[in-house]
């Protein structure tokens, strides 16, 4: 099997951090939620704490990602996971070759901007499996 993460990013505002992906990556130019492989000798949380670092310049402890979901697919299991940033405070620095832009999307708009054609389709449609569970976990993190 191979593994792959997914990292939902919000901020107090209850906006999702999306990036673009750079010319040269499958689905070109397509906006979709931070994701990428685990690495031999990794565990899912690992590489969710590393692919975040790589691809935005957030960097989170371990115990600050929530497990979301694991999803289990004729060749791979996905494992999501979600956290809370300050956005004012955190500067997103994009990965050269990975990531050209970025943007912090309301979550009332998220489920219409997955609709796009630039949205990776595969991202979109767990995005939209897990919108209330997403909901339900950021407000109990709103009240910490």
């Amino acid at each position: 099997y191979h593994f792959v993460v997914e990292i939902y990013t919000l901020n107090q505002s209850f906006e999702c951090l999306i990036t673009l992906r750079d010319e040269k990556k499958y689905y070109p130019h397509f906006w979709e939620i931070t994701a990428g492989a685990v690495l031999k000798g990794e565990t899912p949380i690992q590489a969710a704490k590393r692919e975040l670092f790589e691809e935005t310049g957030i960097d989170v402890s371990i115990d600050q990602l929530q497990e979301l979901f694991v999803e289990k697919h004729q060749s791979c299991f996905i494992y999501g996971y979600i956290h809370m940033i300050d956005s004012l405070k955190q500067p997103i620095r994009l990965q050269i070759d990975e990531t050209i832009d970025y943007r912090f999307i309301p979550m009332n708009e998220m489920l219409e901007y997955t609709k796009r054609q630039d949205f990776v389709p595969t991202c979109a449609l767990r995005f939209n499996r897990y919108y209330s569970k997403i909901n339900h976990i950021f407000s109990t993190m709103i009240k910490r």
